[in-house]
């Protein structure tokens, strides 16, 4: 059975993670990802990388903020609040 090789010709989608309490934080860069479930898994990496190493942002607790990602078009495809990440030092 052949495996299908990656094509370099289709683009990749476009999900952006923001974080947001009363104040925002904006991800306009953007990141490609294969699929949906890559970007749960990419949010989740990145909210556990962020709560490890602080316990807050811009003066709030982690327990405030929310990770909201949207794909390309600006659609909000899912959100979780920090304080439900694993592994991090967050309260």
């Amino acid at each position: 059975m052949r495996q299908r090789t990656p094509r370099s010709d289709i683009p990749m989608p476009m999900y952006y993670f923001h974080l947001r309490d009363t104040d925002a934080i904006t991800d306009v860069d953007g990141t490609d990802l294969a699929d949906i479930d890559a970007a749960r898994e990419h949010a989740d990496t990145v909210a556990r990388e962020l709560t490890f190493k602080t316990t807050g942002i811009l003066g709030e607790e982690w327990s405030k903020w929310t990770m909201v990602v949207y794909d390309g078009a600006g659609l909000e495809l899912f959100s979780f609040g920090m304080s439900t990440v694993r592994y991090g030092n967050g309260k």
